[in-house]
């Protein structure tokens, strides 16, 4: 290993089970999640009640969801190649800020065309979970860092634990005040990202090779040269297939549970908002108690398809039965399998690079294919819903048998994405020194 200063941490990873950041980057990636997190779950719970308060059916709470997913399947992906070429810092702030801005204009649209618009455009920066999985995937070698994923995917549940509650009641004051909180929530979180996360070693071990390239090519060196094209295995593509699927049916369950629920029992938002709070506390005990034991039983691709099956299954049962009481309670369990699959999702994604010089764009094709899912679902799921109100999660249980054909194929398929540069990063004498006010 490079030797390093006090203080510092050197760029070259030695292959010990060793983070190449603090804990405390860690804690602190930790920490914009759960606050971007909690601000998402604040405001979207409430949102389909404040989308009707414009006048607007079923179909129209589905194509407010949609819009967030057709912007967030175009520009994400675009984001995490940025993150490959300007680092992964820069793009969390700027996905924080970006989302934030959005997040105004939603609570102050004037009317539903405007709520639209600005909902489009908070999905242009929907990249803070998949630049957030990049960057734990940086730091964290292959054997520890299944456990930093999954910890970061007890996050979200964590939050919804506490978010929706407290959205139902602030909607009691206004429908709007929800929104309008998630939005200042998360500029606050942007700064936060600005003044103290660090970049990653990973990806300034990538520029500096890239540099070095550029140096040997032409007598005046790029400012941030761009990697190799990106060659994507087979894999990786039925992975995203697989993750489209599920994209669908979380797409579906997020947008259409409150109408379901209001249109058959008469469920109101309030309401809605403790069950999201049950079915988050469901997720995280799943998350810490079950996932890891489950991975090392059964590994990571049949854990991803075990849950997906269970999640659709229960939605399409939750949807059958004529007690209210059932209904909900069913509908909690599902969450079991909703964290079987999103905290295997992203260490599968990880497994597929060996480096992290297109580490940012694999996450961002994943994602792509995830937000493309969420799209399809309220979009066809809207309308499928005015026919009959639970046909919509039918489509969902038929959408888990195809994810999991899919993802089980993907397991058998090669996965590794090659390495974007021939020489070694071990080669480099570099080094960073990673504390506040470092900015490199």
């Amino acid at each position: 290993m490079v030797s390093s200063p006090a203080g510092s941490v050197p760029l070259v990873a030695d292959g010990s089970d060793q983070l190449e950041v603090p804990k405390r980057a860690i804690y602190l990636v930790y920490l914009i999640v759960f606050m971007d997190s909690i601000g998402t779950s604040i405001s979207t719970p409430v949102m389909p009640y404040y989308a009707k308060s414009f006048g607007v059916g079923a179909d129209g709470v589905g194509y407010l969801f949609a819009a967030w997913s057709l912007t967030a399947a175009i520009f994400p992906p675009i984001l995490g190649g940025l993150a490959d070429r300007i680092g992964r810092r820069p793009v969390l702030t700027m996905s924080l800020f970006g989302a934030g801005i959005a997040g105004l204009g939603q609570a102050l649209a004037p009317n539903y065309y405007v709520f639209l618009l600005a909902r489009a455009f908070s999905g242009v920066w929907g990249a803070v979970g998949s630049t957030a999985q990049v960057y734990i995937s940086d730091v964290a070698p292959p054997s520890i860092r299944i456990g930093y994923l999954t910890t970061l995917s007890a996050l979200f549940p964590l939050a919804v634990i506490i978010g929706p509650g407290i959205g139902g009641l602030l909607s009691e004051v206004s429908p709007n005040f929800p929104i309008l909180l998630d939005g200042s929530i998360t500029i606050a979180t942007a700064i936060f990202v600005a003044l103290f996360l660090v970049e990653t070693p990973a990806f300034l071990r990538s520029r500096a090779d890239r540099l070095r390239s550029a140096r040997a090519e032409a007598s005046e060196p790029q400012s941030s040269p761009t990697p190799p094209p990106l060659q994507v295995p087979l894999a990786v593509h039925a992975l995203g297939v697989s993750t489209f699927c599920f994209g669908v049916m979380f797409g579906t369950h997020v947008s259409m549970y409150a109408i379901f629920m209001q249109d058959k029992f008469g469920t109101g938002p309030l309401h809605i908002g403790f069950v999201f709070m049950a079915g988050a506390v469901v997720m995280m005990a799943t998350n810490l108690l079950l996932v890891k034991r489950l991975q090392r039983w059964l590994g990571q691709y049949r854990t991803g398809a075990l849950g997906t099956l269970v999640f659709g299954a229960l939605l399409v049962i939750m949807a059958e039965v004529e007690s209210e009481a059932l209904s909900i309670i069913v509908f909690i369990l599902s969450m079991v399998g909703t964290a079987f699959r999103m905290a295997t999702n992203p260490s599968m994604v990880a497994e597929m690079t060996s480096g992290p010089e297109h580490r940012g764009k694999v996450f961002g094709l994943i994602q792509r294919y995830n937000n493309l899912g969420r799209f399809v679902g309220p979009v066809v799921m809207g309308h499928v819903s005015n026919v009959r109100s639970d046909l919509p999660f039918v489509g969902c249980f038929l959408m888990s048998l195809l994810s999991v054909a899919t993802l089980l194929t993907a397991e058998r398929l090669p996965k590794l994405v090659p390495p974007a540069v021939d020489a070694p990063c071990a080669s480099l004498s570099l080094e960073v020194v990673v504390k506040r006010g470092d900015r490199e």
